[in-house]
């Protein structure tokens, strides 16, 4: 429910202060015909009276809506607040959204770099051998490289230390 606004309050005060004024002037007229002082109502005074009674009624009205909503006022309102409360409930769901995506893209960095920096103790703890084609053994890769495959697999490449051709070695999948 919406109550009047000071503005409209301070317009149907000064309306009925007006309609006091003229209808005081009249009933003094009235009243007071014998007496050659005071003159009689004018028909512009008149009509200046019915429109400010007219604009009073019309605040009244207004106001009174305002104040005691009809069914009509009580569903518009109840389906602006629908309305607002669906447009609400989009933003947060939007904002969840946000923040989830955030948190994963953080998650995943935080996996990438664990990943990492377990594929690089390992390279940096032991020594890791792979398999050389032309020495036809295992050999101890030189210079090891942490690489990942197409399909996302880690891996790790080098040279070999007896003959110093490429070498490259699968790693196992952290999970």
């Amino acid at each position: 429910m919406e109550e009047a606004t000071p503005e409209q309050l301070s317009q149907l005060n000064e309306l009925q202060q007006q309609i006091e004024e003229l209808e005081n002037i009249l009933s003094t007229n009235v009243i007071s015909t014998t007496e050659p002082e005071v003159e009689e109502a004018t028909p512009e005074q008149l009509s200046q009276l019915n429109e400010l009674q007219q604009q009073n009624e019309e605040l009244e009205n207004i106001l009174s809506s305002k104040l005691n909503p009809t069914k009509d006022n009580l569903v518009k309102s109840t389906s602006n607040a629908k309305k607002s409360s669906k447009s609400t409930d989009k933003k947060i769901e939007q904002k969840i959204l946000k923040t989830l995506q955030k948190q994963n893209q953080k998650l995943d960095d935080i996996e990438n770099k664990l990943h990492k920096s377990t594929i690089e103790k390992t390279i940096e703890s032991s020594q890791i051998d792979a398999y050389c084609v032309k020495c036809k053994t295992k050999r101890i890769i030189e210079n090891p490289e942490e690489t990942t495959m197409k399909n996302g697999r880690p891996a790790i490449r080098g040279k070999c230390s007896v003959c110093k051709c490429k070498v490259f070695r699968i790693v196992k999948k952290k999970k």
